[in-house]
């Protein structure tokens, strides 16, 4: 079975033990754009840190479910591919990142 871009699309984790992504850029699954995501990032990179240091994870409240037009785009296929397509420029824009680190 094909994965689609969503999954993936690497998430706060990393190759290496002790680094995390976080940032606008990032997947995350809370319906979350720019300076939220990025906080929301933040968040789950520095639960993670807690998590390595035996510590207490940062705590967050669950999000509200979606209003009504929110809901109904979410059910439409329009979601699904929207979705996918941010995930694809994503994964593209961290892969051009990861090659420039490298050179």
């Amino acid at each position: 079975m094909a994965e689609t871009a969503v999954t993936q699309f690497k998430r706060i984790e990393t190759l290496w033990q002790n680094l995390f992504y976080c940032g606008d850029w990032v997947y995350d699954q809370t319906p979350s754009f720019f300076l939220e995501r990025a906080t929301f990032t933040v968040i789950g990179a520095a639960d993670k840190v807690l998590q390595i240091e035996n510590l207490l994870p940062w705590p967050t409240v669950t999000y509200p479910p979606p209003e009504s037009f929110a809901a109904f785009l979410k059910r439409t296929e329009l979601w699904q591919t929207l979705t996918e397509e941010k995930a694809a420029t994503e994964q593209l824009i961290f892969r051009n990142q990861v090659e420039l680190l490298l050179i």
